[in-house]
């Protein structure tokens, strides 16, 4: 661990900053070099082949799915493993993600219905929900971030229209059950930490997470309001307004089934060491509330009509398309868990683990 291992948001230019020249490693720029040019490049050149080929036009699109989840995980695990600086590893992240998600968004601009798209812009939600909650480093400046982050993530992927769909819905209530769920495991004293750091100045970086403000925070929350503000013109608050009481009862009901998805998938990666011990427990729980949510949520249960949205009742139409999911949700629940879950490798590759301060002041791993 060095001391910019500190903050996952900032670079830690220490040694610059206190006026010496810091020495120039080949091989970790060397890393760095593949890990942005070649690792990209064979990401895209597999995407690109595999929707030329029609995997995402086949009745069963399990190959497409695996291959999307196993290069975010090797993504994810790579950079955290051979990029020291957070700064570099957010930049490599990041570059990365918006070719895979230009390319999903241009590939399944006609398949609204199909979870791939939407599953992996939950995750990438999830993930930041996660870092402005429980990631270390000051707190002004990681919940603008995610906020920036999230969204230019939906408009990037999803655009203004697109969100009237049922998927839509079903990713902003995993996303807002994931913030609260996260919040929650703060209030409680988790956190993440860098096993085994020593240093002092990280571990007060560590530590730094009080309600300090300074006009530099004001100014930055500013900045990042404008793409916010922006994305919130584009939204008709007004279809909210035929939702009654059972109508929120029902997507309640969802959401409460969904929050043991990031739930699971965050305790399960950043926990210890026995980490391949739970993968098939915690696959088989999300199975199962995917296939809670398919039994469930169907229009016999709910006695909802199918119908078309046209100017009228909006709750009517959302409700129908959720229960027109079907198996789908075991794909969702699935899908959404592997994402997140190698996008955490980022951390656990990186030498984090989720740990919870006890009374005394000092931390165990749980």
């Amino acid at each position: 661990m060095t001391v910019d291992d500190a903050c996952p948001l900032d670079g830690g230019d220490d040694g610059a900053a206190m006026g010496g020249a810091a020495p120039v490693d080949l091989q970790k720029l060397r890393r760095v070099f593949l890990l942005a040019t070649l690792l990209p490049a064979a990401i895209v050149l597999a995407d690109q082949v595999a929707i030329a080929s029609g995997w995402h036009r086949q009745s069963t699109p399990w190959a497409l799915y695996t291959l999307y989840v196993v290069q975010v995980a090797v993504l994810a695990g790579s950079v955290g493993r051979f990029i020291d600086s957070w700064f570099l590893r957010w930049v490599v992240l990041v570059w990365v993600l918006v070719l895979i998600d230009l390319r999903l968004a241009c590939a399944f601009m006609d398949y609204a219905n199909d979870p791939l798209m939407y599953a992996m812009v939950s995750s990438q939600l999830g993930l930041l929900v996660f870092v402005a909650m429980l990631a270390p480093g000051p707190w002004p400046w990681r919940l603008p971030s995610a906020l920036v982050g999230g969204t230019l993530l939906a408009q990037l992927t999803l655009g203004v229209g697109s969100w009237r769909g049922a998927w839509p819905v079903v990713l902003v209530l995993q996303t807002v059950v994931a913030a609260v769920l996260c919040l929650g495991l703060l209030v409680l004293g988790f956190r993440l930490r860098a096993i085994g750091e020593t240093n002092p100045h990280a571990q007060a970086n560590l530590a730094e997470h009080g309600f300090h403000f300074s006009i530099k925070h004001i100014l930055f929350w500013m900045l990042a309001a404008v793409p916010v503000l922006g994305l919130g013109q584009g939204i008709d608050l007004w279809f909210y307004d035929g939702f009654d009481l059972i109508g929120w009862l029902r997507l309640a009901y969802v959401a409460a089934l969904l929050s043991l998805v990031p739930l699971l998938v965050i305790c399960s990666v950043l926990a210890g060491r026995r980490i391949m011990v739970l993968v098939p427990v915690v696959a088989w729980c999300l199975a199962s509330v995917g296939g809670v949510l398919a039994v469930t949520v169907t229009s016999d249960t709910w006695q909802v009509v199918p119908t078309r949205w046209r100017g009228g009742n909006w709750q009517g139409w959302v409700l129908a398309e959720l229960t027109g999911i079907g198996a789908g949700w075991i794909a969702w629940t699935l899908l959404s868990a592997c994402f997140l879950a190698g996008l955490l490798l980022l951390f656990r590759t990186a030498g984090y683990r989720l740990v919870r301060r006890k009374r005394d002041g000092s931390e165990a791993t749980e």
